[in-house]
């Protein structure tokens, strides 16, 4: 009885300091695979690149002129265990051209190309406080956000045929050049997302934000050509479009795939 008595004692020490030092080294692994306190990351939105494989793959096929139009980056510090500062930089300049063809209007038997040159920018620059909790390879993280940004377009149209007044030319007044105003804008949300560390101190996340945005847009100009029927010749007129101001609420999802490096 005596024996048996000291064989389990000796078999529950052996075993609690094996649970022990598994239990250390499962602590030690994890902590190596996490950020940590003080140290810095960089978010980069894998989406665009993703888009742009899985359109190789298609019949639509893949255009890479906008591949890098669109970019959204994130810079974090790992202030606490469990908080994480976020300065975001999202940043879009897409631009594109589209060419047409029409009938020459004299000859009629020759064609004409048309084109258009649309443009915009976005430029936002946000702040957020994140909170993390997790196990493990596997962290929620949620908190609250504010940002500022502005935006603008322009559009510009360049012609086949001269403006004349023929029964060829239907309208008989057309559209050369439009510019937004600058479209300023402040927002108020929060988000909350999944992130997930496949090696140490990498990671790919994804998240989804509630905003509201408060926006004020200033006066765009737009030109015209048209047909004077008093002088029978073709004039350009420009006026001023009108601006405004008011607020949004909506829903977004960013970096439905972001890559996330920790330093």
């Amino acid at each position: 009885m005596k024996r048996l008595i000291f064989v389990f004692l000796v078999s529950f020490c052996v075993h609690s300091i094996t649970f022990s030092q598994e239990k250390e080294v499962d602590k030690n692994a994890t902590n190596e695979i996490l950020p940590q306190v003080g140290d810095f990351g960089l978010s980069i939105d894998a989406s665009p690149v993703l888009t742009y494989l899985g359109k190789c793959f298609s019949d639509e096929g893949a255009d890479g002129s906008n591949l890098f139009q669109n970019v959204q980056l994130f810079g974090m510090y790992i202030l606490k265990d469990d908080v994480t500062l976020r300065l975001g930089l999202n940043m879009a300049f897409p631009n594109q051209t589209q060419d047409s063809y029409e009938p020459k209007t004299f000859p009629r038997d020759q064609m004409v190309k048309n084109s258009i040159s649309e443009s915009s920018s976005l430029l936002e620059l946000s702040f957020g406080y994140a909170f993390t909790r997790g196990y493990k390879r596997l962290q929620a993280f949620y908190g609250p956000e504010i940002a500022l940004g502005f935006q603008q377009s322009s559009s510009s149209y360049e012609w086949g045929n001269e403006l004349v007044n023929s029964i060829y030319m239907n309208p008989t007044t057309r559209p050369l050049e439009y510019e937004s105003g600058t479209n300023f804008y402040t927002v108020l949300g929060g988000f909350v997302g999944v992130e997930y560390y496949f090696a140490p101190r990498m990671s790919v996340s994804g998240e989804f934000g509630l905003r509201c945005s408060f926006f004020s847009a200033g006066e765009g100009t737009t030109k015209i050509e048209y047909w004077d029927t008093d002088t029978l010749t073709a004039k350009e007129k420009e006026y001023k479009t009108g601006g405004g101001k008011g607020f949004n609420f909506e829903t977004v999802t960013r970096g439905n795939l972001a890559v996330n490096f920790y330093f």
